[in-house]
């Protein structure tokens, strides 16, 4: 069948009809009749079956064909935003050759995004942990300005793009351009909102080179285990790096330890925090670790966070001993944050002596703080 035969067909003309209407679709790659669109991709000009198609959502299971499974889907150029997912495989074997194949599926598959779709303003790629992404990939996508990576970036050029000189040729089947050079690659520069998966080989320095920080103003990051001093060492130097006008930031670390780490005083590990005084919402929930907290403490950080609207704060506290004595300073806290809403700390110690065996709930006429919660 021609493509003009094929305009002859009324259920042809149908699907065409409705493959201009879609705006926002959500596909998984194993229930894909692939054969299907590759037929119906041979007859459509331009090879766009879906010619508005904003958002899209892709969920893989076999990463080896990914690449060319999803360029028939990346022809339009309304495409803003992506997300790709990959599902792990509980059965397969993690051997090393399978892991590079993995890599190098998903690096080629933001090859075919660069082709594309040069507009792309938002990314989410979700791979499982131990699956090592370099983190130079990122910058096919320069104009990217929301990036949500649940992958383990490591250092590292993508295949062929290693040095000034060098270029990766791609096929003419992949559509738009045809070529990469490592000119063209470039630091992410317009990133608003980021959020990062956190593994032991992630290297602060690599990715601060590829991500500038200095427009971020969500911040989200995840740690893929036990990380130990490293984690909070990166995170201060990540905060210490981000934009001024802040206003988002999530810290987390949920998983449990038998060897806690006993970090000293809270304020002293975020302190580059301090001075972001746009933050509306704060979440840090650092499971492995012990902090020391005191009243006076919500006083500075009331004082620095004046916008704040949710305050999150935990850890693993190992003995009744060292849980902070603030409830003096919630009141504090809210008078400071006048928008305050939401409030959890990971205890608190209400005394021993007469009169201190209560909690006070700071409720004012002008306060707005509707919970208060403790681990």
């Amino acid at each position: 069948m021609t493509p003009g035969q094929a305009d002859n067909l009324s259920s042809f003309k149908h699907f065409r009809y409705y493959s201009a209407c879609i705006k926002k679709l959500r596909i998984s790659s194993s229930h894909t009749p692939h054969d299907l669109l590759d037929f119906l991709t041979s007859l459509v000009p331009g090879g766009v079956l879906f010619p508005c198609l904003r958002e899209l959502a892709w969920f893989e299971d076999c990463p080896d064909t990914l690449p060319l499974r999803i360029s028939r889907f990346l022809g339009s150029s309304q495409m803003v935003a992506l997300s790709l997912v990959f599902n792990e495989d509980t059965d397969a074997d993690h051997i090393p050759q399978r892991e590079v194949l993995f890599s190098n599926s998903v690096s080629s598959a933001c090859v075919a995004v660069f082709l594309r779709v040069p507009n792309l303003r938002s990314l989410t790629l979700n791979t499982p942990v131990g699956i090592y992404i370099p983190v130079s990939t990122l910058q096919l996508l320069p104009n990217l300005h929301h990036v949500n990576l649940q992958v383990d970036l490591v250092p590292g050029a993508i295949a062929g793009l290693g040095s000034p000189a060098s270029a990766l040729q791609l096929t003419p089947s992949t559509g738009g351009r045809t070529s990469i050079s490592y000119a063209q690659m470039q630091a992410l520069r317009s990133i608003s909102g980021l959020e990062l998966r956190w593994s032991a080989r992630t290297d602060i320095n690599t990715v601060m080179s590829n991500i500038l920080f200095s427009h971020v103003r969500r911040l989200t990051v995840w740690a893929s285990g036990n990380l130990g001093f490293k984690f909070l060492i990166d995170i201060s130097t990540a905060t210490s790096n981000v934009a001024m006008n802040l206003t988002v930031v999530e810290i987390s670390s949920p998983f449990q330890s038998v060897d806690l780490l006993d970090c000293g005083g809270f304020l002293d590990t975020f302190r580059p925090l301090l001075f972001r005084r746009l933050l509306q919402s704060v979440r840090i929930n650092l499971q492995s670790y012990n902090f020391t907290l005191l009243g006076t403490d919500l006083d500075t950080l009331g004082r620095a966070w004046p916008l704040l609207e949710d305050l999150y704060i935990s850890w693993h506290v190992y003995d009744d001993d060292t849980l902070p004595t603030i409830q003096y300073g919630l009141e504090s806290l809210s008078r400071a944050c006048t928008k305050l809403r939401y409030v959890h700390l990971p205890g608190m110690a209400v005394g021993v002596h007469p009169g201190e065996g209560y909690i006070y709930f700071p409720i004012f006429p002008s306060s707005m703080l509707q919970r208060l919660s403790f681990d």
